[in-house]
């Protein structure tokens, strides 16, 4: 329904904190922020990365009033973190805090943002401009990326700057949005990135299964390998194996064109919402294996939902957990917030705005120790 999607009445124009110790929420208006940031601020499926007390938003998806139509926003706006919640929570100005600028090539929304050795990663995503329709008719314009972007930021002044910008084109294998892209120690002690699945391929609209490798200078298409239990952007967590050289990635709901019972794969080309929590693996030797944990989501949750690390806890690079280090019976590490809660797998048919909402509720993740825990192993499929 084209003119339902990505309505400006239900855009969100809050900041929030979270204090999830005493847990308590605290909020804030953009509506004071200049025009161009509040617009940004507001849109969907923006790339993000915090390094150190600095968050870099880039791009994202909405309706400008500036514009008087749905863009892709091509902005990068950096905000000072800690001043940024200390001015919301003793309800300040936050305006001095958050800068921008405008670049082109940054006008990307359904992809992702990350970052190494002083180096950010701007990773797949797509343009588009309009009104959102699924059935293609003739109320957008849409581009992919098919690209890696990498360049450097300058924050010290005033105003960000970006610097040695450069690219990594591929048709084939960067057609790639809404995805997860989980950080990775490869089997060769390198570290780098891995695009999970993700939508669409180019002559059907079903998702890619098979992953890609996003390493210092190059990508690697693993075609060999299909990852079936999850398709879609969701929460998702990388954890490091140091004595067993295994890199494993957890995915958390969200959607899926495949589902494993009494270990048979059952497929759906609907890609419904699902509630598997799924763990791919990769071996001392470079292969990869798939699992269905045990243990599910309490509902139709995931997608687009985000997953906050436990910074107490070690880490191995960014933001990837040293499972090793992990020694008590139970650990947080970390936090599920946001994406999309559904009422049933396949609501789509339906079509109502009652079938889909925002998910309300943060849940926290617990690793439990527990050698007779039970996976289901995708095998020779």
């Amino acid at each position: 329904q084209p003119w339902a999607a990505f309505d400006e009445a239900n855009k969100n124009t809050m900041a929030y904190v979270i204090d999830v110790k005493n847990k308590q929420v605290y909020s804030a208006s953009l509506s004071s922020l200049p025009t161009d940031i509040y617009e940004q601020l507001s849109s969907t499926n923006m790339n993000f990365h915090q390094e150190d007390d600095t968050l870099y938003i880039i791009g994202g998806y909405g309706y400008s009033g500036t514009a008087q139509d749905h863009i892709t926003y091509p902005y990068l706006t950096t905000i000072n973190v800690k001043e940024t919640i200390d001015a919301i929570v003793n309800q300040q100005d936050v305006s001095g805090y958050i800068s921008q600028i405008k670049h082109d090539s940054l006008a990307v929304t359904g992809g992702h943002l990350a970052h190494h050795e002083g180096r950010f990663y701007l990773v797949g995503g797509h343009r588009f401009d309009g009104r959102y329709n699924p059935m293609g008719h003739n109320t957008y314009t849409q581009e992919y990326t098919h690209e890696v972007r990498t360049f450097t930021i300058d924050n010290s002044g005033t105003n960000p700057v970006i610097n040695n910008y450069a690219s990594i084109h591929n048709e084939d294998h960067l057609r790639r949005r809404d995805y997860n892209l989980v950080p990775q120690i490869f089997e060769d002690g390198e570290f780098g990135f891995l695009i999970s699945s993700g939508v669409f391929q180019k002559d059907v609209d079903l998702p890619f299964l098979y992953p890609v490798q996003v390493r210092k200078d190059k990508i690697v298409a693993v075609t060999d390998f299909n990852q079936y239990l999850s398709n879609y952007h969701s929460a998702s967590v990388g954890l490091y194996d140091k004595q067993n050289k295994k890199m494993h990635s957890l995915f958390f709901g969200g959607l899926s064109q495949y589902d494993l019972e009494n270990e048979k794969l059952i497929k759906d080309d609907q890609v419904p919402f699902v509630k598997t929590i799924s763990l791919l693996t990769q071996t001392e030797n470079g292969t990869y294996e798939e699992f269905k944990l045990g243990t599910s989501m309490p509902k139709f949750l995931g997608s687009s939902a985000e997953f906050f690390l436990n910074h107490e806890i070690s880490q191995l690079e960014h933001e990837i957990i040293d499972i090793n280090s992990l020694t008590k019976d139970s650990t947080t590490i970390g936090y599920i917030y946001g994406g999309i809660e559904s009422n049933s797998a396949n609501p789509f048919t339906n079509n109502t705005p009652e079938e889909t909402k925002a998910n309300s509720v943060m849940y926290e993740v617990r690793l439990i120790l527990d050698k007779q825990s039970s996976v289901n192993y995708i095998q020779n499929v």
